[in-house]
This record gives C-alpha cells, sequence and structure tokens, in this order.
C-alpha cells in the first residue's frame, strides 16, 4: 500500500520473525520495539524508510555490512547483536547522518569506532553495555553530538575523552560531546 507513511507497533507482545515490509513502498517510520521478535535484522527496507526502531526484541546476529540507505535514526538497543561496527558505517563517506544511533546493550565487540561523519546536528549515539576495546577518539564536527559511552562499555577500553573546542563562523564552541571511558587497570 503506497499510502502507508508510519508503521508502530511498539509493546504489542507481538512474536516471529520480523515482517517484510517491501509492499509498504512509502513507508518511512517503522516501530517494532517492546515485542518478542525473533532472527536476524532485515537486509533491506522500503525505499524511504528513515526512522527504525527494534528495540527490547530478541533480535540476533551482527550488524549488516552496510547501512540502510536514507536511515536517520536507529534504535537497536537491547537486542542480542554481536561481531563489531562495520568500517562502512563510520566512514566520512557515508551517506549518512544519524539523529540517533542507539546500540546499547548488545554484546558488540571489537574497537570502538571514531565517529567521523555519520552524525547528523543534535545527534546522539549511544554505544553503551557493550564489550568494546581500543582507544576512543571524536573528531570534532562542528555540530554538537553527544556520545554516550559509560563505564561499561568494555573492560579492555583504554584512552581518554577527546573533546575539543571547534572553530566556525560564530567563533569557538564546545559541542556538548559527553563520553565515559572506564581506563584499563
Amino acid at each position: 500500500n503506497a499510502s502507508v507513511l508510519t508503521v508502530n507497533l511498539s509493546g504489542l507482545g507481538l512474536t516471529g520473525s520480523i515482517p517484510p515490509f517491501a509492499g509498504l513502498v512509502n513507508l518511512q517510520q517503522l516501530d517494532l520495539s517492546n515485542n518478542g521478535f525473533t532472527g536476524t535484522l532485515p537486509l533491506s527496507l522500503p525505499p524511504f524508510m528513515s526512522v527504525l526502531h527494534l528495540d527490547h526484541n530478541m533480535i540476533t546476529g551482527s550488524l549488516p555490512s552496510a547501512l540502510y540507505p536514507g536511515i536517520r535514526e536507529l534504535g537497536l538497543s537491547w537486542l542480542s547483536l554481536n561481531g563489531s561496527i562495520p568500517t562502512s558505517w563510520v566512514t566520512a563517506a557515508a551517506p549518512h547522518q544519524f539523529n540517533l544511533l542507539d546500540l546499547s546493550h548488545n554484546a558488540l565487540t571489537g574497537v570502538l569506532p571514531n565517529w567521523s561523519g555519520p552524525i547528523g546536528k543534535d545527534g546522539t549515539i549511544d554505544m553503551s553495555w557493550n564489550s568494546f576495546s581500543g582507544t576512543y577518539a571524536l573528531a570534532c564536527s562542528l555540530v554538537k553530538v553527544s556520545v554516550f559511552c559509560s563505564d561499561h562499555i568494555g573492560k579492555d577500553m583504554s584512552g581518554a575523552l577527546i573533546s575539543s573546542a571547534c572553530t566556525s563562523k560564530g567563533g569557538t564552541h564546545n559541542h556538548g560531546l559527553l563520553v565515559w571511558v572506564r581506563h584499563s587497570e
């Protein structure tokens, strides 16, 4: 059906695999959070999808190697996702500007990426309660960004918060970078 733009089925106790929404060619927002969906993340989405929330389900597996085209808000918290964050998700050339990327409360591992491109204005990235390792740095992108990592980001995490002031037409600004990192002992 071409007239359906938003589907909100949050908290309805739905179970089974995530249904295909390919027939909803103009679907822009899909919220299936707080249900009992199982299986893996969908490989593809309708072409105009910009908001997807699958938080609080029983979805397993890894993150797809390529981001969903056009996605701006992606809620994948409280799932059972594992593996690392694909490099394509964090490159400056990626055609995405997240307003929200929530990967918290999963079993993601690997080196915590340096988000240098895909964070939109006033964007939020939450990667807390995972098992990342390495040293964290965030490139200044002249936008206000909040990155939540918490002290539970990973026992092998090292490094320090890099929160630099940036210069723009209006002068020097601190862009509200918020990162908690537990240092390895």
